[in-house]
């Protein structure tokens, strides 16, 4: 067993043990840039505020940790070139926790969460253009850069993510521990 895959075993045994005290509820399930409705805020010129979602299709009961892996595993994926895609999810982590407080041992599995859901979104997507390649170019968006973020994603360690979060949500005056 590799050192690489050790860490990941316990990681999952970790998740595991803590999962009964992940926060639960109903969630989206497909917080994309897709579904989300902004306006320009009207007290904050140049600003934009969330104003509802769309496309309830994927919403289910589950860990709200899950919710906001999606969010960031999309946010991830619309970075733009030279943009550091760890400090743009960043600065959407302290979106979501501003108005929904997660505490220590969800945030804790954050990281592995977002990468497990980008596994999904590439993995998911490769099967569906396979069945219905006629909608192959809409399930295979998050192939073009998916993959990369993966490796980049997966060589960062926790660590390191998790410091650079914190240092993000400071700016916003919201402290968390992962």
């Amino acid at each position: 067993m590799t050192p690489e895959s050790y860490t990941e075993l316990q990681l999952v045994v970790k998740i595991n043990r803590i999962i009964s005290f992940f926060f639960i509820g109903v969630i989206h399930g497909d917080l994309s840039d897709n579904n989300i409705l902004i306006q320009p805020s009207a007290s904050s010129p140049g600003e934009f505020q969330v104003v509802g979602f769309l496309d309830f299709g994927d919403a289910t009961q589950s860990y709200y940790v899950f919710e906001i892996a999606i969010l960031l595993c999309y946010v991830l994926l619309g970075a733009c070139a030279g943009e550091d895609p760890i400090e743009l999810a960043g600065h959407a982590l302290a979106g979501y926790l501003s108005e929904f407080p997660l505490p220590k041992p969800d945030l804790s599995v954050l990281k592995i969460c977002v990468t497990a859901r980008l596994v999904q979104s590439l993995v998911l997507g490769a099967y569906t253009a396979s069945v219905e390649p006629g909608n192959k170019d809409y399930v295979l968006q998050t192939q073009s850069k998916g993959w990369s973020l993966l490796h980049t994603l997966h060589a960062r360690p926790a660590t390191d993510v998790y410091t650079t979060w914190g240092r993000i949500l400071k700016q916003y005056n919201l402290f968390f521990q992962f």
